[in-house]
């Protein structure tokens, strides 16, 4: 049992730890909850061993980077976020959040405005 406290996917990741789904949402529980990012990484990771294209994986993982101060690496990962599921708008907040806090403030407001147009009606879009 994980002394994380009692998250959504430790149970899942208790009765099938081969589960993409489980370990990915626990990883991210893990690093929300207690901003844990090894054991983040570790069950984040384990989601794309076992599923190499879920694309929310790659996004929690790519928020796991950013926080972590690792910009380039996070970039990386949010860009797979996006070549596997670019219709979902949230990915190219990731970005530009992302490059926001790595203080690329033009390209951050360059991704929003790219954000904006393709999602206008996504809320985040108007992080800026």
């Amino acid at each position: 049992m994980f002394s994380t406290g009692n998250y959504s996917g430790e149970r899942a990741v208790e009765l099938d730890g081969e589960l993409a789904e489980a370990n990915a949402t626990l990883g991210f529980a893990v690093h929300a909850g207690n901003f844990d990012p090894p054991k983040a990484v570790f069950h984040l990771t384990r989601a794309l061993e076992l599923n190499p294209n879920y694309a929310n994986a790659f996004a929690w993982l790519t928020i796991v980077r950013f926080t972590e101060g690792r910009s380039q690496e996070g970039l990386i990962l949010a860009e797979k976020s996006i070549e596997l599921y670019p219709l979902t708008p949230y990915n190219y907040h990731n970005i530009a959040w992302g490059l926001y806090y790595a203080r690329h403030f033009n390209d951050s407001t360059k991704q929003y405005q790219k954000a904006i147009s393709n999602f206008p009606n996504y809320g985040l879009a108007y992080d800026l």
